[in-house]
């Protein structure tokens, strides 16, 4: 999975600073995986509170599956903690803070890839048996991971579909407005 993620990421290298990659896990629990790759370039910081306004997909408790730093490839410590500014109707919505072993440096920065897993209610299956995941975004590339013996059958937004290990990923290209995008999915 670490490598899928990671080849999901290089694919993308040049608007890492806006992706997210998200990935239905389990349907019946609505369990869903969420990778982000973030660009921290505030010289000298120690630490990073992602995303600000918390996990607004849930509000059940998350578990971080990991947080490293990629130009390093070092494994981050990181702790759940309440958000800074959570939206209307989020007040228990919960951040990661990444806590980095050197300050960011200079020039450089660090690329932060944070995931996590949590339940949603943004999971369904409609009558006809199609798989049903909206997330709300504003960040302009977002890829989906198509189920394991599934068939993209359906996004509100155009996608560029490839394999990567095996998988049928489905990229989005949006605006940088918040909106929701839709994937349905079908057994095969």
């Amino acid at each position: 999975m670490r490598t899928l993620m990671s080849l999901l990421l290089v694919l993308s290298a040049v608007t890492a600073s806006a992706q997210v990659t998200i990935e239905p896990i389990d349907v019946d629990s609505g369990l869903l995986r969420v990778t982000y790759l973030v660009d921290h370039n505030e010289v000298g910081a120690t630490s990073f509170v992602f995303p600000s306004n918390g996990y607004l997909f849930t509000n059940q408790p998350l578990s971080v599956i990991g947080v490293h730093e990629k130009n390093t490839q070092q494994e981050l410590r990181h702790e759940v903690v309440p958000a800074a500014s959570p939206g209307p109707g989020h007040a228990e919505a919960k951040s990661v803070r990444c806590l980095y072993t050197d300050p960011v440096p200079a020039g450089l920065g660090y690329k932060v890839e944070i995931t996590i897993e949590a339940r949603t209610d943004d999971i369904s299956v409609e009558p006809d048996g199609r798989w049903v995941c909206s997330y709300e975004t504003g960040w302009q590339t977002l890829n989906f991971v198509v189920p394991y013996g599934h068939a993209l059958v359906y996004c509100n937004f155009p996608v560029l579909l490839s394999e990567v290990e095996g998988r049928t990923v489905a990229r989005a290209q949006k605006s940088s407005e918040q909106q929701e995008v839709v994937f349905k999915t079908r057994q095969m």
